[in-house]
């Protein structure tokens, strides 16, 4: 007898986080062009069913998690930008700042 526990199963919530989780510790920088190779080469009919399904959440996680890649990036640019509009008004207060004079 097989009995068939509810925790037993994943949810879709519950597989695409697992499946970034993974991609994301396994630094896996190669599975966007895996990824898009296998879309251009499968034949559309084989994308109809299961395949398909686990390959759009294969890209769905990928870009999910560019998409994360990139916020970082735009915060850390604002951080930095802000602290140097301080470190500037800071030296033009001061009186340290010349310009150059032609």
């Amino acid at each position: 007898m097989q009995s068939t526990s509810p925790s037993s199963t994943l949810t879709v919530e519950q597989f695409s986080s697992l499946l970034a989780s993974v991609l994301v510790r396994l630094d896996c920088n190669w599975i966007e062009m895996e990824s898009e190779t296998i879309w251009g080469l499968l034949h559309p009919s084989l994308l109809a069913g299961e395949g398909g399904y686990y390959l759009t959440m294969l890209s769905s996680t990928i870009h999910f998690i560019k998409s994360l890649g990139e916020e970082e990036e735009e915060e850390e640019e604002r951080r930095v930008a802000e602290e140097d509009d301080k470190v500037g008004k800071f030296i033009f207060l001061r009186g340290t700042y010349s310009p150059c004079s032609i």
